[in-house]
């Protein structure tokens, strides 16, 4: 997910209502139950992830200063000008937003994708309830090129 406005056919001033609608709408055309053809499941989490980060107030604020430039100072680089002021420059990784979703190893399950369950005798192995068996999740977070500042640097600035 690179940009959770587009992703989601918003524009940035959009209320938490429209965010919904949107999502609804999103998951609705891209769900293999509803859309009636293959679907990618990338697509799907790609609009939940944009959905979690729009309907949460602080973590919205965040991407949309990154976003716009404003609030968050960059800590990396930038290109120095003829007047040696720093123009920030957007980091490659992110695109400028400081957050990039990425998948890590299932906290539950450890990456296993299957959890034993030590209540019945017998112990019966079963599948993840977190990961749905496939031992990853998928998050959002600071992205690791720039530490979240949105800016990089320009070799040879």
């Amino acid at each position: 997910m690179r940009n959770p406005y587009l992703e989601l056919g918003l524009n940035p001033q959009a209320t938490p209502e429209q965010i919904r609608a949107a999502f609804r709408n999103a998951v609705r055309k891209r769900h293999p139950d509803t859309a009636g053809e293959p679907t990618d499941d990338e697509a799907v989490r790609d609009a939940i992830d944009a959905d979690h980060l729009l309907i949460d107030p602080t973590a919205r604020a965040a991407y949309d200063a990154r976003r716009d430039g404003g609030a968050v100072p960059p800590r990396h680089g930038g290109v120095r000008s003829a007047t040696g002021h720093g123009i920030p420059v957007p980091c490659p990784t992110c695109i400028g937003t400081g957050m990039v979703t990425f998948t890590a190893a299932c906290p539950r399950c450890g990456g296993r994708a299957e959890i034993t369950d030590l209540s019945r005798h017998p112990a019966r192995v079963l599948r993840c309830r977190d990961c749905r068996g496939r031992g990853r999740v998928r998050t959002i977070g600071p992205c690791p090129g720039c530490d979240g500042a949105g800016t990089g640097s320009v070799p040879g600035a």
